[in-house]
């Protein structure tokens, strides 16, 4: 346990270290368009090396045979072919993350048994209490923490639906016994969905193969961290493998200060972007903000574009949310400068939508590429270099591209819309009723990107 402690630390000072005297992991110092999953590896590969040396490593590397049935191979394989991502190559790395944890499970290889065994069956009470995301988090770890020798992705038939199946990784340990991780995702092949209401293994993130984009759930276990600045300042600092910008919009509302924030840019080896929204109350101190609760959830949609690309890397239709986000996998990484973030908000009143407003015109000051324009209580949020001509091209309008979808049974309280309609195949799609065109439009201003303002 000792060694794993020192392998974490050693992991995060080799990181900060690396990419201070790499502004080089990516390329150049503002990063580079493009980065295949060969270059990742190669990277991560080199530190690997460079952290068994300073740490007097004395066994191999380790290794894990990871095997798929038809379904996950053609999948994975789609995903190459698409993108650039080997998601093959990338899994046969991680063993090599847990050098050391696996030096201590063979000095005590009997208490991580246990610790296994325990974690899975704590996953199964969790199961039983109807808590997916502590379910999966659970028998994931548990699975992973006896040092599996073997790993083979399954694409189980779900509910006897056409299509549909559900992702389980049989392990292989090396004393001969097995366990089958439930990952808590359910594969749609026609939609292109995988996930659940709490993420795939509980981490709070979905995928979608159709649109090769991960973006997170309404109820991810981040939801109880809530935000600070300090989250920005750690992985800005500590690795030039993301390079993001934000913009901060405060606003007071229903005697809280709120806060909805924008990122874009690019999150290690996708081109991405979120949109979260947190309060506070105005009696504390320090801007540690909690996120929306479930009565203060509000209508929202979330598109990425990319200059110089045809379609979006992004396209998720409005839904009762406080973080939209996507995550998108292509054959080109983009920096912020080149991206362009969309978001319709919809407010719960007149109020609020003021607010917000208010916040977009202050922070227009600063942001010459930051634009909006309002119909009733829906407001347009463009940011980017894409922002001037949008904001005319278009009205304000729900997105119908792709909505986020979640499990039928799970169902989020409505602020401003009407129920959402279950589909034939089982999955929610939350959409609002379309809103009215816009015929205000704010004026224009030259845009220009500046640094992001508190």
């Amino acid at each position: 346990m000792v060694l794993s402690i020192l392998n974490s630390v050693v992991s995060v000072a080799l990181s900060i270290l690396i990419s201070i005297s790499h502004v080089g992991w990516l390329g150049e110092k503002e990063g580079a368009d493009m980065w295949d999953t060969n270059a990742f590896l190669a990277k991560m590969k080199q530190q690997n090396v460079v952290q068994r040396i300073l740490t007097f490593g004395f066994l191999p590397a380790p290794t894990m045979e990871i095997t798929y049935d038809d379904v996950m191979t053609d999948l994975f394989d789609d995903m190459k072919e698409r993108t650039g991502f080997d998601f093959d190559a990338v899994t046969k790395v991680f063993p090599d993350l847990f050098y050391y944890a696996r030096i201590a499970y063979y000095l005590m290889p009997d208490q991580f048994n246990k610790w296994r065994d325990d974690m899975i069956l704590k996953g199964d009470e969790w199961e039983q209490q109807g808590d997916g995301a502590k379910k999966g988090q659970n028998r994931f770890l548990g699975s992973l923490i006896a040092m599996p020798k073997k790993a083979h992705f399954i694409a189980a038939p779900y509910e006897n639906r056409e299509g549909v199946y559900e992702i389980h990784i049989l392990f292989t340990y090396g004393d001969g016994s097995t366990a089958t991780l439930d990952t808590s995702a359910i594969y749609d092949t026609h939609t292109g969905e995988i996930g659940e209401w709490g993420g795939v293994a509980g981490i709070g993130y979905n995928f979608n193969a159709k649109h090769m984009y991960a973006y997170t759930t309404p109820d991810p276990p981040q939801r109880a961290l809530g935000y600070i600045k300090l989250y920005d300042d750690l992985i800005l600092k500590t690795t030039k493998m993301v390079n993001i910008d934000t913009i901060r919009l405060k606003f007071k509302y229903a005697n809280k200060d709120w806060m909805l924030q924008l990122w874009k840019g690019r999150y290690f080896i996708t081109s991405a972007g979120e949109v979260g929204l947190y309060n506070k109350p105005p009696d504390r101190l320090i801007n540690w903000y909690n996120t929306a609760s479930d009565q203060e959830l509000v209508p929202m949609s979330f598109k990425l574009t990319a200059e110089g690309v045809a379609e979006p890397l992004v396209d998720r239709g409005q839904m009762n949310h406080w973080w939209m986000t996507g995550f998108a996998l292509s054959d080109k990484i983009y920096l912020s400068p080149r991206l362009t973030l969309f978001s319709d908000i919809t407010a719960p009143d007149q109020a609020f939508a003021d607010g917000l407003v208010s916040a977009l015109k202050e922070q227009q000051k600063t942001h010459k590429d930051l634009f909006y324009k309002t119909e009733g209580l829906t407001t347009r949020i463009i940011w980017g270099p894409g922002a001037a001509a949008a904001i005319t091209a278009a009205p304000v309008e729900a997105e119908t591209t792709e909505a986020a979808t979640v499990p039928a049974e799970v169902t989020t309280e409505p602020v401003t819309q009407a129920p959402v309609p279950v589909e034939e195949t089982g999955v929610l799609t939350q959409a609002p009723d379309p809103v009215a065109p816009v015929t205000e439009q704010q004026t224009e201003v030259v845009a220009t990107t500046t640094a992001p303002a508190e």
